[in-house]
């Protein structure tokens, strides 16, 4: 009597692991997208309130400093204070914009693509502390500093999951006021 498995066995074996891992690997690579999009959502809910509070705080315009982005995520355009995620694709991107506008704008007017109102981003580009001089000499102007935080959803991507399923919004927040005081 010989022991093994018979050819026809090894190919039903063979089959039934096929079937299951036809069920799994999408439904992993699903939870992989569903915990970046939570990770992203995170990173612009933290954004909103820390960059503000470190602003008023720090009296320092800076996104990197009030919160630690990841930056393989979140790159930052070269001579301004801005950060881009992308998905990987055309199809979605976040960006988050320290600006300055006029006193008195509208929130909806700030949004970087479709806005009425062109908001001045801020130059970081010899990290040498002039950003905060423009952004003070920008106040005394009669313009205000701005955190905005845009989504491009398109057809697809992550960027989409936010805006439709996790109901993430454009924010647009004035991060001067009464309470800051300027030396």
């Amino acid at each position: 009597m010989r022991r093994g498995f018979t050819m026809i066995e090894l190919v039903f074996v063979i089959v039934i692991l096929g079937i299951l891992a036809s069920i799994a690997i999408p439904r992993l690579a699903a939870s992989r997208d569903d915990a970046r999009a939570v990770s992203l959502k995170q990173d612009i809910s933290t954004m909103t309130q820390a960059v503000p509070a470190w602003y008023q705080g720090q009296r320092e315009v800076t996104i990197q400093n009030a919160i630690s982005l990841d930056t393989t995520l979140w790159q930052k355009t070269p001579n301004s204070l801005e950060y881009t995620y992308n998905d990987g694709s055309a199809v979605g991107t976040i960006e988050a914009v320290l600006c300055t506008a006029p006193v008195g704008t509208k929130a909806a007017e700030l949004l970087i693509n479709g806005g009425a109102v062109v908001c001045d981003i801020i130059d970081d580009g010899d990290n040498n502390g002039a950003e905060d001089e423009a952004v003070v000499a920008a106040i005394d102007g009669g313009s205000e500093p701005w955190l905005i935080v845009e989504l491009t959803p398109d057809v697809a991507g992550i960027v989409r999951t936010l805006v439709r399923d996790m109901n993430v919004t454009n924010q647009t927040i004035p991060m001067a006021g009464r309470r800051v005081i300027w030396n």
